[in-house]
């Protein structure tokens, strides 16, 4: 298995807090990337753990796209404003890797650099400049949502608050409130088989 690495580095004049906040938030995926997400559910969310399910457009600008699908973890240290993240393509079964890192340059002026390593086959890894051209357009289009968001919060001076959070659907809060309703003790049977 071939693989295409790629750094990006982006630059934001904004609080701190406000940067981390976007950056390991997901409550704004299907709103403020509306367009780069078909459908996105939270699977487990812990302080330092999320896991996802999710499908996304590879083409976001056009009406007409394939759509990718994917499980994918990540690992949040917020000491270090940073993060780790791995996509788990359903399709192909092949990875990508994504480490984040935050830094304060000066006072709110912001740098994050991003390092991907993605898992492709022989075919993509020899189109991997064009196959890297679309990731650029991709991750552009979503930092520059990011980055409105950010601004939008520091001239609102709303430093603590998501402006826009929606209704969330997490799988595992579902499992934890349903399960016991849908296989209950007394659960009835309609079928019964026997193994021996």
């Amino acid at each position: 298995m071939k693989s295409i690495n790629i750094t990006t580095t982006s630059k934001v004049k904004t609080k701190k807090n406000i940067c981390w906040d976007v950056l390991i938030d997901y409550t704004h995926f299907l709103y403020r990337h509306k367009s780069s997400f078909d459908y996105f559910e939270v699977i487990k969310d812990d302080d330092d753990l999320q896991i996802f399910y999710y499908e996304t457009k590879l083409f976001p600008w056009s009406p007409i796209s394939p759509v990718k699908k994917f499980i994918s973890i990540k690992e949040i240290d917020h000491n270090n404003y940073s993060f780790r993240q791995v996509y788990k393509d359903l399709s192909s079964k092949t990875h990508a890797y994504m480490k984040v890192n935050m830094l304060e340059k000066t006072k709110d002026n912001i740098e994050i650099t991003t390092k991907y390593k993605i898992e492709v086959g022989t075919f993509y890894y020899l189109l991997r400049k064009l196959a890297v051209f679309f990731i650029h357009l991709k991750t552009k289009q979503m930092w520059e949502e990011d980055k409105e968001m950010m601004l939008e919060r520091l001239n609102s001076n709303l430093e603590s608050e998501k402006v826009c959070l929606g209704p969330q659907k997490k799988f595992y809060n579902s499992f934890k409130r349903e399960f016991d309703n849908k296989i209950p003790n007394d659960f009835k049977n309609e079928f019964f088989n026997l193994y021996e």
